[in-house]
């Protein structure tokens, strides 16, 4: 019997090592969706492509000719500040916008043809299907900007005025999609009449057309500064919108072959969109922005190029997508097994010894006598689970990945620890969680028992039940308001606090209670006085109404005094109440952010910061879940230590 039980032990233990395994080979593989190709010196602004060269645009206003190796081929140099380029895929020409009303026309070696001036700043360009160049152009913040069709010749065959500066522009078929500063799209046909406009809640930055071979139609695809994109009808009417990225989107690129829709973002992220318009997967390219999606094709192949502002060029494979979604669901899949495949490990080396054995059949003898009402617990634990222990196990996890919204989480090890260790948020945070926690226990242990104890030695029932209900009342009064209404008292200029001082002559005492360093953190404190705890008064007042009269009889024939009643009678008798509320006020203290957020935010400086509220601002601000995670688990530590502290305690005190 026990040489099957070493087998099964030796059988888990291989299926938990081949499960990890493979785990962090598909881990491995997903990284391969983006690969580092090339790093220019230069910073990039704008990027296009033809065939297999790469033409970009430098901060300095210079023009890079690069081949499919990224070897420099040639550099041109450009006296106006460059603002936008377009290149035609037809002959390889390429047009630049400039900030001096010029549209500068190169050949595909970076030969300058000829010059363009338009009556504005050149702020869009882009071709119309018979290959003819459409314009955007403008002057300063105003109304008056213009899209107009420039002939192959250079001749400005037309022009339309759209109102505010134009912020991106596309040709589609037989019309003009244009968007302007003030996130307003429209649409011209072919000889300048506006066909309609639609408002939408962002500037668009990119648009992008694409046919939808399941309906038969053109879709346009509006990206904008806030990283949403909207879909929109060759009629005007606004499909769907989908956020797709915390950044502005600077680039669109559809996969043909695959049907996904890439974007590039000034977050450093792109985004795997697939033809359902569902977010697959967002990477983590860079920390900076990414301004370009290129293709770059020759006779044999074809790649497509990221591009960024600090001239990193990435290759990107999205049809390592499906692979990122595929690893999503395996890691929690995993997971789960991990868990369960450890347990019953645990189960079966524990089962090997003899007390453990018998035990386990007085336990399985008890339950099946029970079976109904364990039957009926189910529904419980299982919600139980669900709702409280699969969250916490799946923070656990997170601790050990470094996860945040642009990526799904990639397993670090302990390196979230090591950080946690040196980051000094957390060491003050940690010293002023301590101060905030004793002065904590000491409010607890003072006023809320001294009225207790007054309520309960008062000899008037009626008096009683009026006082007691006083002190219960102000549990009335939400939290949150209670705060409110205690930063409104600190107040520099209208602050109650400081106008008693002016009304008492003590003006040279007035302070920025909540802006100095030095006393941010003592006003917190100090905010609720005189500290009427409701829960606390409650608790107090149950352990002496608990408490027997007889005991009081018996003291009072002895000639106890009042004194000697409270300390050697009433604390001993009500230690229990008094333990608990320690241990609630060190649990609430630790895990406390909400009036520290409410209050100061964490300042002035860091003087009032926590680690709870480091652990809200990663999440919050940061979306670095996995940091995030590893700061709740310390946290979840330090109350566990405590409890197991407290409970030790008890238990030598009651042995």
């Amino acid at each position: 019997m026990d040489r099957k039980k070493y087998l099964l032990i030796v059988a888990i233990i291989s299926l938990l090592l081949v499960l990890n395994l493979y785990g962090r080979y598909l881990t491995n593989r997903q990284g391969q969706i983006k690969q580092l190709l090339f790093r220019l010196p230069e910073k990039i602004i704008l990027g296009d492509a033809y065939k297999d060269k790469l033409i970009l645009v430098t901060e300095d206003n210079s023009l890079l000719l690069l081949d499919r190796d990224f070897s420099l081929l040639k550099k041109v140099s450009v006296k106006d500040f460059i603002t936008t380029m377009t290149i035609s895929q037809n002959d390889g020409n390429i047009y630049l916008g400039s900030a001096a009303n010029i549209v500068y026309i190169f050949d595909k070696d970076l030969n300058l043809l000829s010059k363009v001036s338009l009556k504005g700043r050149i702020t869009g360009l882009t071709f119309t299907e018979r290959g003819e160049v459409i314009a955007t152009y403008g002057i300063g913040y105003t109304d008056k900007y213009y899209i107009g069709i420039l002939s192959k010749e250079g001749n400005l065959r037309w022009e339309t005025k759209v109102g505010l500066n134009t912020t991106s522009i596309c040709g589609i078929g037989s019309r003009i999609i244009f968007g302007t500063f003030n996130g307003i799209v429209g649409s011209i046909d072919n000889n300048g009449h506006i066909l309609w406009t639609k408002t939408l809640y962002g500037i668009p930055t990119y648009i992008k057309d694409f046919f939808d071979t399941k309906k038969k139609r053109t879709i346009i695809l509006i990206a904008d500064n806030s990283g949403n994109i909207t879909y929109i009808d060759e009629a005007g009417g606004i499909i769907k919108n989908k956020k797709v990225s915390s950044g502005q989107i600077n680039s669109l690129y559809i996969e043909t072959s695959l049907g996904y829709l890439l974007t590039a973002s000034s977050d450093g992220s792109i985004g795997v969109i697939d033809p359902n318009g569902k977010l697959v997967t967002q990477v983590n390219l860079v920390n900076n922005p990414v301004i370009s999606l290129l293709t770059l094709q020759n006779s044999s192949n074809r790649s497509i190029v990221a591009i960024t502002k600090n001239g990193e060029i990435f290759s990107i494979d999205p049809s390592l997508a499906n692979l990122v979604r595929v690893i999503e669901i395996f890691n929690k899949i995993r997971f789960i097994l991990n868990i369960i495949l450890s347990l019953s490990l645990l189960g079966i080396i524990l089962s090997l010894f003899k007390v453990v054995r018998s035990n386990l059949h007085i336990w399985v003898r008890e339950i099946s006598r029970s079976k109904t009402a364990y039957l009926l617990l189910f529904p419980t634990f299982v919600l139980l689970f669900i709702f409280c222990y699969y969250p916490a196990l799946t923070a656990l996890y997170y601790s050990f990945t470094d996860f945040n919204i642009n990526n799904p989480p990639k397993f670090i090890g302990l390196d979230n620890f090591k950080q946690l260790l040196q980051d000094e948020y957390v060491r003050i945070g940690i010293k002023n969680m301590i101060i905030l926690t004793v002065t904590s226990i000491i409010k607890v242990l003072t006023v809320p028992l001294l009225l207790a104890e007054l309520v309960f030695w008062l000899v008037n029932p009626r008096i009683k039940y009026i006082v007691r209900t006083l002190f219960i009342s102000t549990s009335i009064v939400p939290g949150v308001v209670s705060i409110l209404l205690w930063r409104m008292i600190y107040d520099p200029t209208i602050g109650l606090l400081n106008q008693i001082l002016d009304k008492l002559n003590l003006g040279f005492m007035k302070r920025a209670w909540l802006g100095e360093e030095g006393l941010a953190l003592w006003s917190i404190i100090f905010a609720g006085f005189p500290f009427v705890n409701a829960f606390a008064f409650l608790i107090y007042l149950g352990g002496l109404l608990n408490i027997n009269t007889e005991i009081y009889d018996s003291a009072v024939i002895d000639g106890v005094s009042k004194w000697d009643r409270f300390w050697k009678i009433d604390l001993p008798l009500i230690g229990g109440q008094i333990r608990l509320l320690i241990i609630l006020t060190v649990i609430g203290g630790i895990q406390e952010f909400t009036s520290i957020y409410l209050f100061t935010r964490g300042g002035p400086g860091n003087s009032t910061y926590v680690p709870a509220l480091h652990m809200y601002y990663q999440i919050a601000q940061g979306s670095n879940y996995g940091y995030a995670s590893a700061i709740g688990f310390f946290l979840f530590l330090l109350v566990l230590v405590f409890t197991v502290f407290s409970m030790r305690m008890r238990m030598s005190e009651v042995s």
